[in-house]
């Protein structure tokens, strides 16, 4: 199964800190775990996909005016 999380984070907090527990047990149940992260038109990678990057899960990021 494919799950793709939907978020505009504005740091590394307590939703954050869910969703990457979240997203790091369902790739251990065998399913794919993807991040789609909105922001700002020019806004460089949050701390949130780096990290999520670094756990192996796919981040695809949009920014927006």
């Amino acid at each position: 199964m494919k799950i793709l999380h939907v978020i505009e984070s504005g740091g590394f907090y307590g939703a954050e800190r869910v969703l990457i527990e979240l997203m790091i047990g369902i790739k251990e149940l065998g399913h794919e775990a993807a991040l789609l992260s909105f922001g700002y038109k020019g806004q460089e990678e949050k701390e949130f996909e780096t990290i999520c990057r670094q756990h192996g899960i796919a981040v695809n990021s949009i920014r927006v005016n």
